[in-house]
């Protein structure tokens, strides 16, 4: 039996609610032409899931397919994925369709009203989220940007599922990998080290 491996690889995004820290998104490799996406909401933040909710997403594959939705809570949610609804039933599949975000720029996947089944009522946000998707050739460092439309915290600063005001979307920032981070002190001490040896000569030319 052919053996096929590949390198394990994760990218991540923080994202910011309103000004304030509020979740990360993870996209990791778990398979040839396989990622998970995970969503996972900080400092009583929820992700909105009924109508008018998005998690939008920006990568260079033209076609993906999205299996394993699940939320909490509420748990698993099957739909089908056009790009730019999500209903109940069946595995889902998206195709690029170019989506404007309000204040967050343009997407190429956009899933929406992940909340309308009826196990999720009276659900209307979430804290976690994740799926995973599939196509040809696709990586975790395939993404490049995310946005969701987020609920603030409850009156008592903690998770409420019930979406408090205001609401709005998130920005993402990408978050260095180790490796990069490892690269970026080398070549800082590098260029200390440089400057070091230039101040060093000029002080013996003196």
């Amino acid at each position: 039996m052919l053996a096929v491996s590949f390198a394990a690889s994760a990218s991540s995004f923080s994202l910011t609610c309103g000004g304030s820290p509020c979740g990360s998104v993870t996209v990791t490799q778990v398979g040839t032409n396989e990622v998970m996406v995970s969503l996972t909401m900080l400092n009583g933040f929820t992700q909105k899931v009924q109508d008018g909710a998005d998690f939008d997403f920006n990568t260079s594959a033209s076609m993906v397919t999205i299996s394993n939705l699940m939320v909490s809570p509420g748990g698993l949610v099957s739909g089908t994925f056009n790009g730019t609804n999500f209903g109940a039933g069946g595995t889902a599949t998206a195709t690029a369709d170019s989506q404007n975000v309000d204040g967050q720029g343009t997407f190429d996947y956009l899933l929406s009203k992940i909340g309308t089944t009826s196990h999720l009522q009276p659900t209307t946000s979430v804290i976690t989220l994740s799926f995973d998707l599939t196509g040809s050739g696709l990586m975790a460092s395939n993404f490049s940007n995310f946005t969701i439309h987020y609920c603030s915290p409850g009156s008592g600063g903690g998770f409420d599922t019930s979406c408090p005001a205001p609401t709005g979307f998130a920005a993402s920032t990408a978050v260095p990998e180790p490796g990069s981070m490892a690269l970026l002190g080398t070549g800082l001490l590098g260029v200390a080290g440089m400057l070091w040896r230039r101040r060093r000569f000029h002080s013996a030319a003196l």
